[in-house]
This record gives structure tokens, sequence and C-alpha cells, in this order.
């Protein structure tokens, strides 16, 4: 597998697929990981920042820090989702007291 930076089109991390990738603390910073099978990958501490996150079963079980977890959140909180169901609405409700946890990380990011 390749992961390429998708601005640059410059070749970031480039693993066997029968491997479960290790990208502890990596810089994927603009990394296009569409088509990356992240099953089980390790991400703790990895910059993701401006990069395309996979949203497809391949990311299932990828090990991810506090970080992450509070940018995914700030994402969600940021979208329209005036017309997801009534329980898709109570789910995006709990994450309500957490929306501005990355803009710790982050001061480009402000707070809703």
């Amino acid at each position: 597998m390749k992961i390429l930076n998708r601005f640059t089109g410059k070749l970031i991390l480039e693993i066997e697929t029968t491997l479960r990738a290790n990208l502890l603390g990596a810089d994927l910073q603009g990394a296009d990981l569409q088509g990356a099978n992240l099953l089980g990958a390790n991400l703790l501490g990895a910059d993701l920042d401006f990069s395309c996150f996979p949203l497809w079963c391949g990311s299932f079980s990828m090990k991810i820090d506090t970080r992450l977890v509070w940018q995914l959140i700030a994402h969600l909180k940021r979208c329209d989702t005036s017309d997801v169901s009534k329980k898709a609405k109570k789910a995006l409700e709990a994450l309500e007291p957490y929306k501005n946890e990355f803009c710790r990380y982050r001061n480009d990011v402000k707070q809703i």
C-alpha cells in the first residue's frame, strides 16, 4: 500500500498490505488514505490533519488517540445535521459537551 500526499503526490509511506501498519506518531498531514486498509493499524499520535480519513470497513479496529477522537467529534458537531433521524440527533446531542475539545490542539479551530 502506498500513502501519497494528496496535494503534492509525494510518497509518504509504503507498506506491505499483509502487515498491520504501525503509524505511531506518523505525520500523515495531507495524506490521501482512500482505499488504504487500516484494519488494526496503530495511529496513536499520528497527525491526520488535512488528510482524507477512511470511512469504510478497512479502518475498523485501528488504534486512535484522544486527539483524533476530539477531531472527529469537532467535525461531526460542525456538520449540518438538520435532516438526520431523531436517533442520530440524540447520539449527536451526547457529543455536545465535547464539541470544542479539539480547539486545545489547534488554535485555528474556533469554538462553537
